[in-house]
């Protein structure tokens, strides 16, 4: 599912990129409100040892909109598959659902344990949404362009469409025998000049099904700045540019100097914990997703016993 970034979003607000990882309490599987799909509560507790998968797919395409929605998550009949698959059916539902923080899709209340079945329901109604704004978009741009064309006595000639996008991928990316990692990308361009695209890592501990997100302890953030300020510096020259600490902090959208943890969950990788930030999180959209990797024996001090007893560290 890569795209290049030129399409993505009209204009967008930090709080819709982030809606897609922060869940809305209506789909939240903590407890509140989240309704448990029929056929998903088992008496199985423990997955095999390696999750059995799933997928499913939906692609429809015309010259008003493009949708493609894929999923990959556990099939199993033990709890833990279980609740995997519930908490990412919340994460496709809070980037898929809402305008905003209105809801416009209703949730799926279904089973689970197939995720064609998910992916066609989110798949159509997105498809009837992007649907008819394109249209109403191009309404009001051949009004538009029309009445320039009158006022300045020019052959008035129709503009092409300009078809809205969304596409979402959830695919499994790691796995050991302590826990699982999930990737979400998503990807959506509702006009304007560009789309938007937002890359998430979940983890999730297989003895619970829980996703895991308590990597790093609350009192850490302060005493971890030299680690963070030298990944972005190290993101950047990736990226081509060399930023002395000063041209940093003034590229930074930040108040202050203090940076933020990112409101994405880290996650494990074979190197040490992978920090992402969204797009306009802390630096302009020209910056992309800034992303470093701080190995684990430098990132260790930091980290809770939780974290340190699942990547068993």
């Amino acid at each position: 599912m890569k795209r290049m970034l030129c399409l993505f979003v009209v204009p967008v607000s930090v709080g819709l990129l982030t809606s897609c990882v922060s869940s809305k309490a209506e789909v939240v599987n903590n407890g509140v409100n989240m309704t448990v799909p029929v056929g998903t509560v088992q008496t199985d507790v423990r997955p095999r040892a390696s999750l059995s998968l799933a997928k499913g797919k939906y692609s429809k395409k015309d010259k008003y909109c493009e949708v493609s929605i894929e999923a990959e998550w556990p099939s199993g009949p033990d709890a833990v598959s279980a609740a995997i698959r519930r908490d990412l059916l919340v994460q496709m539902d809070t980037c898929l659902a809402y305008d905003y923080m209105d809801r416009e899709i209703p949730l799926y209340k279904g089973d689970l344990s197939s995720p064609q079945v998910v992916v066609n329901h989110y798949g159509e109604h997105t498809y009837k949404l992007l649907l008819d704004m394109s249209r109403e978009n191009h309404q009001a741009r051949v009004e538009t362009e029309h009445d320039i064309a009158a006022e300045n006595g020019e052959k008035f000639q129709e503009p092409e469409v300009i078809p809205l996008v969304k596409d979402m991928e959830i695919k499994k990316d790691k796995e050991t025998s302590k826990w699982c990692l999930f990737k979400m990308e998503y990807y959506w361009f509702t006009g304007g000049a560009h789309g938007v695209e937002n890359t998430s890592y979940h983890t999730y501990d297989k003895a619970t099904g829980r996703r895991f997100t308590d990597f790093i302890r609350t009192d850490a953030l302060n005493s971890m700045q030299p680690l963070l300020r030298a990944g972005l510096k190290e993101y950047f020259v990736r990226n081509g540019e060399k930023l002395s600490d000063k041209e940093l902090d003034s590229y930074l959208l930040l108040e202050g100097k203090m940076i933020p943890l990112p409101s994405n969950s880290l996650y494990p990788s074979s190197k040490g914990l992978v920090f992402c930030y969204d797009s306009y999180e802390i630096a302009p959209y020209a910056a992309g997703q800034p992303s470093f990797t701080i190995q684990y024996d430098r990132i260790k001090p930091y980290m809770t016993a939780a974290a340190i007893e699942l990547l068993g560290l």
